[in-house]
């Protein structure tokens, strides 16, 4: 085969998807603004807000990324805890922002507590949660500090 035709082979795999390389998966840098992408309705019954992810959002779902934030304390003793674009004072929780501005880290290990408005770095899988009242419509899997 030629150098053009291991060119052209190369291209054709690689737009339809078929080749997958490390750049191609390596993880994103996801911004608070990317998580802004979502729209909620009134759910009759429930206090359960249903999101409708943008498309971007929904094309993430599945894939690594980091993101950076303030670290919000939900559980210590389960280890359980959020990334907020926000600190506790201006949170979600606290404040006037929206579900959009937090994402729950589902840690890897469970061997550090972290301290409320700690700022830092996260990776893991990024996860859209339409279904679960107990989680937030965000989520990072296999989450560490990065």
């Amino acid at each position: 085969m030629n150098m053009n035709a291991s060119f052209l082979l190369f291209l054709s795999l690689l737009t339809a998807g078929m080749l997958h390389t490390q750049p191609l998966r390596s993880q994103i840098k996801l911004s608070w603004d990317d998580l802004y992408d979502v729209t909620f309705e009134e759910n009759p019954g429930s206090e359960f807000q249903c999101p409708t992810f943008g498309d971007d959002l929904q094309a993430l779902d599945g894939y690594k990324v980091y993101l950076t934030g303030y670290v919000l304390p939900l559980n210590m003793a389960e280890n359980k805890y959020v990334l907020s674009a926000f600190t506790f004072a201006s949170c979600f929780f606290c404040g006037g922002a929206g579900p959009e501005s937090v994402l729950q880290l589902e840690l890897k290990t469970a061997n550090r507590n972290y301290r409320t408005d700690e700022w830092k770095r996260f990776k893991g899988t990024f996860r859209l949660n339409d279904w679960d009242a107990e989680k937030m419509y965000y989520l990072l899997e296999e989450a560490e500090e990065y």
